[in-house]
């Protein structure tokens, strides 16, 4: 990733492939399973073990996002996952992600069902873009106070959607995944 904001010509061609094969990766992810991910209310889980690869599957969709917006922003070309960002399935908040045993995970899951959570990628870029409104920063700070680090690179992934891409774009981002990943 740090390659990409190198200006030389092998790190312009590396981002180049880089770009093909995530497009590549990508598309036969979609082959086999139809979709990213989904939501927990479009297909809820009957097991926690169920659930447990659901959201795995969320967070590495989410992952795949964040790789992609940084590809975008050095290469000025859109990977195919960023035109479906709207309808991407957010992950859930650390506490329920971290559970540990079965009941931790029911009693978190309550919770988290209770708070009525952004449940996509849209949602936030609304709460985001309307966060005037009191109902949107309530949820903005639920998002907010239930985030790992996950979340905290979605929202510098949504901050930067809204930014031309620059090179000093790619470095901040890419900076604050590296400050993040040290904490």
């Amino acid at each position: 990733m740090m390659s990409m904001s190198e200006p030389d010509s092998q790190s312009k061609e590396r981002t180049s492939r880089l770009f093909e094969t995530a497009e590549l990766i990508g598309s036969r992810f979609l082959d086999h399973t139809g979709s990213y991910s989904t939501t927990e209310i479009a297909e809820p889980s009957s097991t926690w073990q169920d659930w447990i690869f659901a959201e795995s599957r969320r967070r590495m969709s989410c992952l795949w996002l964040i790789i992609g917006c940084v590809i975008t922003i050095e290469n000025g070309k859109k990977c195919s996952i960023c035109s479906d960002m709207c309808s991407l399935p957010l992950p859930s908040n650390k506490l329920l992600w971290e559970a540990r045993s079965l009941e931790e995970w029911q009693t978190e899951k309550a919770f988290f069902n209770m708070s009525c959570p952004m449940i996509t990628l849209g949602e936030l870029v609304e709460a985001k873009t309307n966060a005037g409104n009191p109902v949107e920063a309530q949820r903005l700070q639920g998002w907010e106070m239930g985030s790992d680090k996950m979340a905290a690179m979605l929202n510098i992934a949504v901050d930067q959607q809204g930014d031309p891409p620059t090179e000093e774009n790619t470095v901040v981002l890419a900076f604050s995944f590296m400050k993040r990943d040290e904490s």
